[in-house]
């Protein structure tokens, strides 16, 4: 599966929302997928992957 950021603007906010294929998972300063990729290893994900793993268990 192949797992994608998207950002979004919001009208009147400043930072965009981000989605992982469509799921929003955080707010970010600039449309920068690297700084996402920090942001959840600096959370405890290695990876978007492994982010997107524990997002679908906490569904369950």
């Amino acid at each position: 599966m192949t797992l994608r950021y998207t950002f979004e603007k919001v009208h009147g906010e400043e930072w965009y929302q981000v989605r992982l294929n469509g799921e929003f998972i955080t707010y970010a300063e600039r449309k920068d997928s690297k700084l996402v990729d920090e942001i959840l290893r600096d959370n405890g994900f290695e990876s978007r992957e492994v982010y997107w793993a524990y997002l679908m268990e906490a569904r369950k």
